[in-house]
């Protein structure tokens, strides 16, 4: 989601009571933590919660793979990287790209998702 719209609507939605006859926008409004759980389950179906160790293990998973493979996946991304950004598609392409073994989809997905985080030109 790219419009702050979009995001409040999703917020929104996670927050207040849907079913209310009728909503007051409330910005401190809150939720439990289980309910939101419970939502985005039905919104995603399938996702996984990583706990802080199980994060931390990944991240020096592709850390490692990242460093074995920087020059293969430099080559593959000027390659495949035609605009500047790097969007998920050409992500898959570069890692496909370098035929890496233990490459895993899990990777591109924690990539893509830190990558979204912490860069507001991510698409």
């Amino acid at each position: 989601m790219k419009d702050s719209s979009e995001i409040q609507l999703l917020s929104r939605y996670i927050i207040e009571d849907n079913q209310a006859t009728f909503f007051v926008l409330d910005e401190k409004a809150s939720q439990d933590l289980v309910i939101i759980k419970s939502i985005f389950r039905n919104f995603l179906q399938n996702y996984r919660v990583y706990s802080k160790q199980e994060e931390r293990l990944i991240h020096d998973e592709i850390n490692s793979f990242m460093k074995k493979y920087e020059y293969s996946l430099r080559e593959a991304f000027y390659r495949y990287n035609t605009s500047k950004l790097i969007d998920y598609n050409n992500l898959v392409r570069a890692f496909k790209f370098i035929g890496a073994p233990e490459y895993r989809l899990e990777f591109l997905d924690y990539i893509y998702l830190q990558m979204k985080i912490k860069s507001k030109d991510a698409t």
